[in-house]
C-alpha cells in the first residue's frame, strides 16, 4: 500500500486504537474528509472500523447511551461520502 491514503476509524482498541480517528458527528466526518482531500487530493482507502456493544433490555437503555449508539451509526454518513469519492477518483 505504498502512497496510499487511508482513513481508519475506531479507536477504542486493537487497531484503532493504534491508527484510528475518532469520529462522533456528520460535523467532524465532514471536517475529516474535507481535510484529507485538501492536502493529499484523494482518499484510496477507508476502513470503518468502529462498533460498539451494549447489552439487556432496549428499554432499559439510557438517552446518553442510545445518543452514543446513534454517533456510531453515523458512521454510515461517512462510508457513504468515502465511497463515492473513491468511486469518483477511480473513474477518472
Amino acid at each position: 500500500m505504498n502512497n496510499k491514503v487511508a482513513l481508519v476509524t475506531g479507536a477504542s482498541s486493537g487497531i484503532g486504537y493504534d491508527a484510528a480517528v475518532a469520529l462522533k458527528n456528520e460535523e467532524s466526518m465532514s471536517l475529516c474528509i474535507d481535510t484529507i482531500i485538501k492536502n493529499e487530493g484523494r482518499l484510496d482507502v477507508l476502513v470503518n472500523n468502529a462498533g460498539y456493544g451494549s447489552y439487556g433490555a432496549i428499554e432499559d437503555v439510557p438517552m446518553e447511551e442510545a445518543r452514543f449508539w446513534n454517533s456510531v451509526l453515523m458512521l454510515c454518513y461517512l462510508s457513504q461520502v468515502g465511497s463515492k469519492l473513491m468511486g469518483y477518483h477511480c473513474s477518472r
